[in-house]
């Protein structure tokens, strides 16, 4: 709460000491809250929140409206499966629906992996979806590039070089 809130508060300071006359400060789309499968560009009164970064971005947002910069096609967890097995150069990776599976019967890399991915878990079945009426008011109708292989493998290598995940296991 305090690095985010903490901050904006910080930076809107610097802001107006500098006499910056246009901020515009980005956050992630969940302020939302999850009590709404369907975000509009507005702020929203919810309460419940997946997690405290939700929470504390929700209490961070500024003046001047807010501007959904999502995606109207996510990616899918097959696509993802598959950029993985190509950047890690593995096969046989399978997305399992429904009733969870035998966590006995996990291996090395799959209890490696729940381990990372464990903070995000939330996400994985979120089916909000978000307004983006006064987005693409000011975009004229801009949308973000489709999430490939291409932007998956820079992402991939940046969290690599800065040994992202690297305290999990000290």
């Amino acid at each position: 709460m305090a690095a985010n809130i903490g901050g904006l508060k910080g930076i809107l300071e610097f802001s107006k000491n500098a006499h910056v006359n246009i901020f515009h400060y980005i956050s992630t789309a969940f302020v939302a809250g999850t009590d709404d499968t369907y975000c509009r560009e507005i702020l929203s009164a919810t309460k419940t929140f997946t997690n405290v970064y939700e929470e504390s971005k929700a209490g961070a947002v500024s003046k001047g409206g807010i501007f959904n910069l999502t995606t109207n096609s996510p990616t899918n967890f097959e696509t993802l499966a598959s950029f993985n097995e190509q950047f890690m150069k593995v096969r046989g990776m399978a997305i399992n629906y429904g009733k969870a599976i035998d966590m006995s019967l996990r291996n090395p890399a799959e209890e490696l992996f729940d381990r990372f991915i464990e903070p995000y878990r939330p996400y994985l079945s979120d089916n909000r979806s978000f307004d983006r009426t006064n987005t693409d008011m000011v975009t004229d109708g801009l949308t973000p590039p489709e999430f490939t292989y291409e932007i998956f493998k820079t992402c991939m290598e940046f969290a690599i070089g800065v040994k992202w995940g690297a305290l999990t296991f000290t």
